[in-house]
């Protein structure tokens, strides 16, 4: 996250100097938009770690393996969806953004199995409150910094949509 903030904050310092068309004036703005949004993954990061540390402490027992096997799973595909953004960012191509929002839609209906079946999971007395709540929260986490993404790659890709039109 640190990586894509400091690359697109570089590149709006690089064009400031610059006299502004319309275009690139909406690619600014879109910019610093994208940069609003990776602030905000980045602060829901530091405002709930603390958080889900204390939680985790209090749980003495281990997350179940389903719960840990979907938060892993969750957790993996949200890396993937940022290293594809900072793919995306060295070579500009439009087909990364693409990817990211087509593999953000199938990513919503896994977090949303997820969330159906650890519904069903809390009725079982093995798991604990402390361990629910610790998946919850981890699991919101994880779907809030999914969110944030789609929205970065929905305003690149409105972005290379703006700039195909003639002037």
């Amino acid at each position: 996250i640190d990586y894509l903030n400091k690359a697109i904050s570089a590149y709006l310092i690089k064009i400031n100097n610059q006299d502004l068309n319309d275009t690139q004036s909406r690619e600014i703005f879109t910019l610093v938009t994208v940069i609003n949004y990776i602030n905000l993954i980045n602060n829901g990061i530091n405002l709930r770690f603390n958080n889900l540390i204390e939680l985790k402490k209090q749980n003495i027992n281990e997350l179940s393996d389903v719960n840990q096997n979907e938060l892993i799973n969750f957790h993996s595909k949200m890396l993937k969806q940022i290293k594809r953004l900072g793919r995306f960012f060295e070579k500009y191509e439009r087909r990364k953004i693409e990817k990211i929002i087509a593999k953000s839609q199938k990513y919503r209906a896994i977090e949303e199995k997820y969330r159906i079946e650890n519904i069903k999971r809390i009725s079982s007395p093995k798991d604990s409150a402390t361990q629910n709540q610790f998946y919850s929260d981890l699991m919101n986490l994880l779907k809030q910094i999914s969110v944030f993404i789609d929205l970065i790659a929905s305003s690149l890709l409105e972005l290379e949509s703006i700039e195909d039109l003639p002037n």
